[in-house]
């Protein structure tokens, strides 16, 4: 009998799917806007849904660091340590909203990109997304 049980335990293991560990697909598809299909590599997810994406990569970096954030970078409060978000434009036209940061010895940055979204309320899903994976990674 247990042969039969360490088999089923093996198998059922092998068909888990690989999730993001900081922000589900159910929450991806509310900031989308419909169903995300997701794609999970190490410590980076990326969600689709249409013309909008949602990326969110998660590194261990040395300290001290100083997250990078383009042009014009914001202060973001409450979003781990040293947080800023800032605006950009992908060459076809699509508005970016992305949020960078830090908890403790781990860099954040989530992206959110969609020419379906109006730019402030990217900017107000990013900086949520964020929360999220920052509170995650505390």
């Amino acid at each position: 009998m247990r042969p039969v049980i360490l088999l089923v335990l093996i198998a059922a293991a092998g068909r888990a799917e690989t999730s993001c560990p900081y922000l589900n697909a159910a929450t991806a598809s509310g900031v989308l806007g419909g169903p995300a299909a997701a794609q999970v590599s190490g410590d980076a997810c990326l969600f689709t849904h249409g013309s909008s994406e949602l990326r969110i990569e998660v590194q261990t970096i040395k300290l001290p660091y100083k997250p990078g954030c383009g042009l014009n970078p914001a202060p973001v409060k409450a979003i781990g340590n040293e947080a800023y978000a800032c605006s950009g434009d992908a060459k076809d036209g699509t508005a970016a909203e992305q949020v960078v940061g830090r908890v403790r010895d781990r860099a954040l940055l989530v992206k959110l990109a969609s020419r379906s979204i109006p730019r402030a309320a990217l900017r107000e899903k990013a900086r949520s997304v964020a929360e999220q994976v920052a509170g995650a990674l505390f």
